[in-house]
């Protein structure tokens, strides 16, 4: 019962249009910094733990190879789902790396791009024929 009604609320949450999120005034673009900045720097956090675990297992070499590689894949599994966040969320551009700028959601693939990257992505699958792809 929780499961679905986590489905609905995303359903329900999720764009399905092309955004921009455009900020003019130079107090907000200072704030929006600072907050992107902060979220960058804790996922980077914990990615960090997350590849310190992984290689602190390969120094207990008394672990069954077993319980080595079911931990390792419960490490990789975390460290992967922290990647996608971070290159979904609105902060960080994930083709350039870039999270001062302006962004623009994509409905298609549901990531956001810096406005830059957006217009070369969607000039490029326009030349080799995926109109869709980028609204």
């Amino acid at each position: 019962m929780r499961e679905l009604r986590k489905n609905e609320i995303y359903k329900r949450c999720m764009m399905k249009r092309k955004r921009v999120i455009r900020v003019k005034d130079p107090r907000l673009r200072k704030i929006r910094l600072g907050l992107r900045t902060l979220l960058v720097r804790e996922s980077i956090a914990r990615l960090l733990e997350i590849l310190g675990k992984k290689g602190s297992l390969l120094k207990f070499p008394d672990l069954s190879e077993e319980e080595f590689h079911k931990k390792y894949q419960i490490l990789y599994k975390q460290e992967i789902a922290n990647r996608k966040q971070l290159d979904a969320s609105i902060c960080v551009c994930p083709v350039c790396g870039d999270f001062e700028k302006d962004h623009i959601f994509n409905p298609v693939d549901r990531v956001w791009y810096c406005e830059k990257c957006y217009e070369i992505l969607k000039k490029s699958y326009i030349a080799d024929g995926d109109v869709g792809a980028f609204p």
